[in-house]
């Protein structure tokens, strides 16, 4: 019953397979043996996975939250579950197509904490490959995010991203590996001190080969939420501070040039006071007619908040992907200031609902990707092969 469960579940056809078995061995020779079919090569290897995982205990989930989470915690990948620790089991749920399984592993210093964990998707719906294998598993504090793309033919086609929990000065804690070796040949291997460092240097990159596992595991859009200190940073010249702010802010940098020291000190604290919001001012002062006491002052106040280099704010201004992510932050200005810069980066009028909720935004940054292709959009972009 249960094998019978899997193969109506999986809707696909299986069942012309059961039969040609059921008639007895081939009455051609080996030589006159043809390839497979892509449909027969399916059938025939999900035959195979539903037997191997026929007598294994199946849990029930409504959605991949159940299973398991994903979050961003200092930039890094934090995987969660609620589940405890379990052997190989099958995961039933409509979330994912094709054939979930899952593993939990308990540490063996304390059994109530959780050591490893596993969850592995093959789905065979998927056209013009026999099936697409995904997995994400953590391991001693190392995050892995992986991807295969089975073909008839005899060829590599691999996606890899490994999170390192410790890493030795100056060595990337974040690797991503991409290979195939069909027609497309890549042999790609990126580098990040953080997922989201890696997200920003390489957009194009990890578009293309990295958010399509993060979608299949129901986590849609995770890598392109950008941070808005990093879009205020970017975006700074279309912040507009309320008019009160922009009075303070105007005050206290007069008093970072005044006389007295003590005086100078009580301005750069009350600028501290303020926070980000006097930060966005400040970074739309023209700062020609300060002094260099002023400007001093102001780049210490402004190295809190400026996640990146002025060379990589110029860079992103420009960077397609980048502002594409944007578009679907939660603040609406963001958001505008984005589009505005994507048609400037495009030449392109963009029909785009900036009101729109998150989902509506996602689907509709995922149409503006395929019809602006992967490819990076500015020269100082790093290519996605080498």
């Amino acid at each position: 019953m249960l094998a019978r469960w899997f193969i109506s579940a999986l809707l696909l056809p299986v069942a012309s397979v059961a039969v040609v078995a059921a008639e007895g061995p081939a009455t051609t020779s080996p030589a006159e043996e043809k390839p497979p079919t892509l449909a027969e090569a399916k059938a025939k290897q999900q035959v195979e996975s539903l037997t191997e995982v026929a007598k294994l205990p199946i849990i029930n989930a409504r959605q991949i939250s159940e299973v398991f989470s994903l979050a961003l915690r200092d930039n890094d990948l934090v995987l969660s579950t609620k589940l405890t620790a379990t052997d190989e089991s099958v995961v039933r749920t409509d979330a994912i197509p094709g054939l979930s399984r899952i593993r939990v592993m308990a540490s063996q210093l304390d059994p109530t904490q959780i050591a490893g964990f596993e969850f592995s998707n093959v789905d065979y719906s998927a056209p013009d490959v026999v099936a697409v294998h995904t997995s994400i598993g953590v391991a001693a504090g190392q995050v892995s995010l992986f991807r295969q793309y089975e073909h008839l033919e005899d060829e590599t086609h691999t996606i890899q991203l490994i999170q390192h929990p410790d890493a030795a000065d100056g060595e990337p804690r974040v690797m991503l590996y991409v290979q195939i070796t069909g027609p497309e040949k890549v042999n790609l291997k990126r580098a990040a001190n953080n997922v989201v460092e890696l997200r920003r240097l390489y957009p194009a990159e990890v578009t293309k080969y990295v958010d399509p596992i993060f979608r299949t595991l129901k986590q849609d859009g995770f890598l392109a939420r950008i941070e808005p200190r990093l879009a205020w940073q970017v975006f700074a010249d279309a912040y507009q501070p309320p008019d009160d702010l922009q009075s303070q802010v105007r005050t206290i940098v007069a008093q970072l040039d005044a006389d007295q020291f003590r005086e100078r000190e009580r301005a750069s604290a009350d600028l501290e006071k303020l926070g980000e919001p006097a930060a966005l001012t400040v970074m739309r002062l023209d700062r020609s007619k300060l002094s260099d006491e002023q400007a001093a002052r102001i780049d210490a106040f402004l190295a809190k908040f400026k996640l990146i280099p002025d060379s990589e704010v110029a860079r992103l201004r420009t960077e397609r992907d980048f502002l594409l992510d944007c578009l679907n932050s939660d603040e609406a200005a963001i958001r505008q200031a984005a589009l505005k810069s994507l048609q400037q980066v495009t030449g392109k009028e963009i029909q785009f609902d900036l009101a729109g909720n998150s989902e509506s935004r996602l689907a509709a940054i995922g149409r503006l990707r395929d019809q602006f292709g992967t490819a990076p959009a500015t020269q100082s972009s790093t290519p996605a092969t080498e």
